[in-house]
C-alpha cells in the first residue's frame, strides 16, 4: 500500500473514529424507533454486509460502510441490522463479500438476521491524490486535487434468495485548492455513501406511481430525499404481484419537478397503460434509449 493511500485511509478512519458514538447512536435510534409514534413499525429490515474492496485500506472501507449505515438510517425507510451481527452471518455462511451466494444461503441468512434484504457491495476504485498539470498560456504547472470512488451495490431479497438488481455508484470531484484535499476526500466518501443508500432504497422499495394526469404526467411518492431529482431518467414497471416486487418494464419517464418527498415525471414511452400501482426506478445504467432521453417542451 502506498504512503498516499495509507494517508487517505488514516484521514478517513480518523474522521470516522471521532464520530463513532454518534454514528452508532444514529443507526440504533433509527433501527429501534417506529416510523411514527404509537404505530407498529412495518419498515422492512435491511442488513448491510461487509463490502469487498480492491482499491483501499480496511480502515477506510470500514469508515465508508459506517457512513452508508448512517445514510440509510437518515432515510428512515428501513430498520437496520447491526454491522457486527451481519458480519457474523457473513462468516458463518461463507458468503462472498461481492454478494455472490446461493438462493438457499440468502434465505437462511435472512431468517437468522430477521432481514428482508441483504446489501452487498464492492469498491473498485478509491483515489484521492494531487496531480500537476500545465497552466494555460504559461510554462508553469498547477496542482489540483482529484478524488473518485467507484463501486456497485447489489440487493438480495431474502424471501426468494434472489439478487433484485445491481446498481453502479460513481462519485468524483476535482478542486484547484490543494488545501482542501482532506475536505474533498471526505466529501466524496460521504456522497458515495449517500448514493449507495439511495440505490438500496430504489432497488428494495421502488417508487410508487400514485397518480397519472393528462399529458402523461406521473405523480410519484419519492422526491429529492430519495435521489429523485429533476432531470433523472426513470424506468417504469407494471404493478408488483405476489411473485415479484415489480412487474415487467413497460416504459420510460423523466423527472420534471421534485420536492423533498414527492416528484412528477413525464412519461416518454410506454408499451402498455401506466396507472396508479405501477412503480418506477432510477435508470442508473442508461437502459433508456437515447432517443427517449430528451424531454419535449412542456406547455402545462
Amino acid at each position: 500500500m502506498t504512503d498516499r493511500r495509507r494517508g487517505i485511509g488514516a484521514t478517513i478512519a480518523f474522521a470516522a473514529a471521532r464520530g463513532t458514538l454518534l454514528l452508532s447512536a444514529a443507526v440504533c435510534a433509527a433501527s429501534a424507533l417506529p416510523a411514527y409514534a404509537g404505530a407498529e413499525d412495518r419498515r422492512p429490515t435491511v442488513a448491510v454486509m461487509d463490502f469487498e474492496h480492491h482499491a483501499t485500506s480496511e480502515d477506510a472501507l470500514s469508515a465508508l460502510q459506517d457512513r452508508v449505515l448512517v445514510a440509510l438510517a437518515r432515510q428512515n425507510h428501513f430498520r437496520i441490522v447491526e454491522r457486527a451481527e451481519a458480519a457474523a452471518v457473513l462468516r458463518e455462511f461463507g458468503f462472498a463479500k461481492s454478494g455472490y451466494t446461493s438462493s438457499a444461503q440468502g434465505i437462511k441468512a435472512g431468517r437468522m438476521l430477521g432481514a428482508e434484504f441483504l446489501v452487498f457491495g464492492t469498491v473498485d476504485r478509491f483515489e484521492c491524490r494531487s496531480v500537476h498539470e500545465p497552466i494555460a498560456y504559461t510554462r508553469r504547472l498547477g496542482e489540483r486535487v482529484r478524488a473518485i470512488v467507484e463501486g456497485n451495490v447489489r440487493v438480495i431479497e431474502t424471501r426468494t434468495g434472489e439478487v433484485i438488481a445491481v446498481a453502479p455508484v460513481v462519485v468524483h470531484d476535482d478542486v484547484s485548492n490543494v488545501e482542501d484535499a482532506k475536505d474533498t476526500c471526505m466529501s466524496v466518501v460521504a456522497r458515495f455513501a449517500e448514493q449507495v443508500a439511495v440505490s438500496v432504497l430504489d432497488l428494495a422499495e421502488p417508487a410508487q406511481i400514485v397518480r397519472v394526469a393528462p399529458g402523461g404526467k406521473l405523480g410519484l411518492d419519492r422526491g429529492e430525499d430519495g435521489g429523485y431529482h429533476v432531470g433523472r431518467a426513470l424506468l417504469v414497471f407494471a404493478a408488483p404481484n405476489a411473485q415479484a416486487r415489480i412487474g415487467a418494464r413497460i416504459g420510460y419517464a423523466r423527472i420534471v419537478s421534485a420536492s423533498a418527498t414527492s416528484s412528477e415525471a413525464l412519461l416518454l414511452k410506454a408499451d402498455r397503460p401506466v396507472g396508479p400501482g405501477s412503480v418506477a426506478r432510477l435508470d442508473v445504467d442508461g437502459q433508456q434509449p437515447a432517443a427517449d432521453r430528451v424531454v419535449p417542451k412542456l406547455n402545462w
